[in-house]
């Protein structure tokens, strides 16, 4: 699976073979702390068979979610920095939480990242 991760500004675009995933979309967290992915990537995500989503924090303060093969290479960028980046080491891989799909397409964010982005209910 080829992929790449381009730097716009503060915005970090995840390209998984030529794809990005992008467009807001309304979510409201339930009771149990689970976002529901977006029809339109759970249809990608579900055609590419990936099951497993890993979830981290950006500098900035909202959360990415990454694919789990796309987060493997996104890991391993984010490794291979020099030393001098250890901030942007510790907030990409210090937070980072894999999460499966369950069968509705809903995945558990965990507290400390829902306390993180400040999710309480509803988000974009």
């Amino acid at each position: 699976m080829r992929c790449a991760t381009v730097e716009v500004g503060a915005f970090f675009w995840v390209f998984v073979a030529n794809l990005v995933f992008q467009g807001p979309a309304a979510l409201t967290l339930d009771g149990k702390g689970r976002l529901a992915v977006p029809a339109r990537h759970l249809a990608v995500l579900r055609e590419m068979s990936v099951t497993q989503l890993t979830i981290t924090r950006h500098p900035d303060g909202p959360l990415m979610v990454f694919p789990r093969p796309t987060w493997e290479a996104f890991r391993d960028r984010i490794n291979a920095l020099p030393m001098e980046a250890v901030r942007w080491k510790r907030v990409f891989l210090g937070n980072a939480m894999d999460v499966d799909m369950d069968g509705t397409g809903r995945v558990l964010v965990s507290p400390e990242l829902r306390a993180a982005a400040g999710i309480t209910r509803d988000t974009m």
